[in-house]
């Protein structure tokens, strides 16, 4: 019993005085955030759905003073949703992410999104512009006999424009489940 508790006590010491994990599981929470680019570039015009996308870690992310996920990290995902531009309406594409790769060459499964302005995650999808313009006279009163004219979108609305995110820009992934390594 004392030569087994002694042994376990020398591997725990040499563990720590060489700074290596022995029991440490770390967790990135549901809703932590990470900075990164894109590596290649998206686009509602050339890319599909469930196409392939790479984000590329640029700096160490801690917890704790640890680092857990080393810098040159690649979370892998790909194109959840697209739709390709329309009369009235811009092109749009949102991303998932199912995995990250380490440096080491390690996958860690996770779940995430590419974070954007809109509350669906999707990038682009605006409405356009009408394609004319119908003046309307506004009268008073306080304005004499002149009046006011204003102008006020008209018509079918035009085509819109594809969405593209180029490769080598800064965005943000979202973790949408806690993460464990």
């Amino acid at each position: 019993m004392n030569k087994k508790f002694l042994i376990s006590f020398i591997i725990l010491f040499v563990c720590l005085i060489f700074n290596q994990k022995v029991f440490a599981e770390m967790v990135i929470q549901k809703g932590s955030y990470i900075n990164g680019i894109l590596v290649q570039t998206v686009s509602s015009e050339f890319n599909n759905k469930q196409d392939a996308v790479k984000f590329l870690v640029t700096q160490n992310f801690y917890i704790n003073n640890e680092i857990v996920l080393p810098k040159n990290s690649v979370f892998v995902g790909y194109i959840s949703d697209l739709k390709k531009a329309e009369q009235g309406r811009n092109g749009y594409f949102s991303i998932d992410f199912y995995g990250i790769i380490l440096p080491t060459g390690e996958t860690i499964p996770m779940k995430g999104h590419l974070w954007s302005s809109s509350s669906s995650n999707i990038f682009g999808g605006e409405l356009t512009r009408r394609s004319g313009y119908k003046k309307t006279m506004h009268r008073s009163e306080c304005f004499g006999r002149r009046g006011i004219l204003q102008l006020n979108q008209y018509g079918p609305r035009i085509l819109g424009s594809e969405t593209k995110i180029k490769a080598g820009t800064e965005m943000v992934i979202i973790f949408d489940e806690d993460c464990v390594f």
